[in-house]
């Protein structure tokens, strides 16, 4: 039983003694993230990661032909120094926490700028300086990343609207054409077909009361000649 125990512990502190021997030479390193192609004009956020480190120095160069800084974020809150910019492409960043960290320091925001002479490009990035653990060993880092820039595509979406609308628009205006012609067609002739209703004057109807009255006199005279 104590032979049991005695190996048991031996087993436990083993493994202790590998653990803080892994953590102890655990290496330091730091790293970008980025998309790896983007539309010219088009923006997009670059992020500088350390991994088992404490503190360090980690500035970003990039391709001033392709990329342009638009904002940049601290992503440790008050624990990154302030981040600057530089003329000839580079962004500087520097942090400092309590105990090795393995997280996001710090980001970029990235404008594409249009493609050279109308051909895609290769936007260059990459990290290069050093950290420190928090045993206070210092480590060089370098780390290199690469973002295709693309030319931007033509939007012929609304253009193509635009024409099937123009379409539309002349094919009912034919249509209205073609009913207008129809209309025209059938339409009868008043010219032919017309009934003289013009209200006769007081001259035609005098005319013909005395027409009416001289056969009635001539009617009567052949009476009284017929007695007599």
């Amino acid at each position: 039983m104590k032979i049991t125990k005695t190996i048991l512990a031996f087993v436990v502190a083993l493994s202790l003694a590998l653990t803080m021997s892994i953590s102890a030479f655990a290496t330091s390193s730091a790293s970008i993230s980025a998309p790896a192609k983007v539309t010219e004009g088009e923006t997009f956020t670059v992020k500088v990661a350390v991994s088992n480190a404490a503190s360090g120095d980690l500035p970003l160069t990039y391709s001033t032909e392709y990329l342009e800084v638009v904002d940049t974020e601290s992503l440790l809150g008050g624990e990154v120094g302030s981040i600057a910019e530089s003329a000839g492409g580079k962004v500087y960043a520097g942090f400092a926490v309590a105990d090795n960290v393995t997280a996001d320091v710090y980001s970029v925001t990235f404008k594409a700028l249009s493609a050279v002479d109308g051909v895609e490009g290769e936007a260059k990035l990459s990290v290069d300086g050093y950290v420190i653990d928090a045993d206070d060993n210092q480590t060089d880092v370098k780390s290199e990343f690469v973002v295709d820039i693309v030319e931007a595509e033509e939007d012929t979406t609304k253009a193509d609207e635009d024409t099937t609308k123009a379409d539309e628009d002349t094919t009912k205006a034919d249509e209205d054409t073609t009913k207008a012609d129809e209309d025209t067609t059938k339409k009868p002739d008043d010219g032919t077909k017309a009934t003289d209703k013009t209200p006769k004057t007081s001259t035609d109807v005098s005319l013909s009361t005395v027409a009416g009255l001289s056969v009635l006199a001539a009617a009567a005279f052949v009476l009284t000649k017929k007695r007599k």
